[in-house]
Parts: structure tokens; sequence; C-alpha cells
């Protein structure tokens, strides 16, 4: 909390250094698996541009780990089997990362408001929480220039997606 109440007070671009965001997944999935070792992490790489795949982003290393450790936590912790799906997506302009997972999916009409603090899914009210996760993974990614939403893909599947630009 601390290293977020700096956000307001640094400009971004000072802190920031190319950051590979595959091995951020694999760095926090595997601080997860410590506490949870019945994780299940699928993981791809999409290369849907004619550039080199290119993984990094320009950012912020801690804060980044911070945003996609709550991701993966809260994607394992609301799933019905444990396992999380993580694509990073790679477009012209952007790179994409989706944490995906299978369970019940929060019943509102406008998901952006799962972002709020203290706002929690219906699909939470068994599990433990503050309804803090989301609002600081949106303060991270607004801080990066990226933009996160979160999916309805299909049934039963809830899925968060982060998109950051890519460099030119």
């Amino acid at each position: 909390l601390l290293l977020l109440s700096k956000i307001s007070e640094a400009r971004s671009e000072q802190l920031f250094e190319k950051v590979r965001l595959d091995e951020v997944v694999f760095d926090t999935s595997e601080q997860i698996k410590k506490l949870h070792p019945d994780l299940k992490l699928s993981f791809e790489i999409e290369n849907n541009s004619r550039r080199e795949t290119d993984l990094e982003v320009n950012g912020e290393l801690t804060l980044l780990q911070i945003a996609v450790m709550n991701l993966l936590k809260n994607a394992y912790t609301y799933s019905d089997d444990k396992h999380v799906e993580c694509i990073i997506r790679q477009d012209e302009k952007e790179l994409h990362l989706f944490v995906r997972n299978h369970g019940q999916v929060p019943d509102l009409e406008n998901t952006e408001t799962l972002f709020n603090s203290f706002t929690r899914g219906s699909n939470t009210r068994q599990k433990p929480g503050s309804g803090l996760g989301l609002s600081i993974v949106k303060r991270i990614v607004t801080y990066h220039n990226a933009r996160i939403e979160f999916r309805r893909p299909g049934q039963m599947i809830n899925e968060l997606v982060i998109t950051f630009p890519l460099s030119a």
C-alpha cells in the first residue's frame, strides 16, 4: 500500500524500465504455488502480429508483480477446479494479458464496478476478502498507461484482460 501511495507522487516515466511480462507471470505463480501447491497454471504465448514476439512492457516491476499476483490469486480462489489459464497475446500495437478461470461469474450488469474499492461480486460471498484486490490492480494498470476489463466469454468463465501499449 505504501508503494501504491507513491504512484500519486512520482511521474511514471521516471520509474519505468523494460519488464518481461512472461517472467512476471512465472515468478508470481511460483510464489502462489508455495502457499497453494494445488494451483494448476496453463500458459500460452500468441503472436498475432507481423512483428517479432516482444513480451516486454514499460513498467515498474514491483507494481506489475503486485497486479499479476492479485489476478492469479483471485483466479485461483474463485475457480471451481484451481486451474488458471494465462495467455499473453501480441497484436500489432498492444500486448494483452488474459487471466481466465472456470467458476461462478459475478451477477453484475456493469462489470466495471468490480474495480471499485470494497466492491465484491456475487460469486465471492462464501470467500473471505476485502474487495480491494481489483481496485489495486486497476490503479496499477492505469499507472502503466494500460487498461483492464472483466469479461464473461462463456458460461462459468471469468476473464480479466490487461492491455498494454507496445513501444513503436
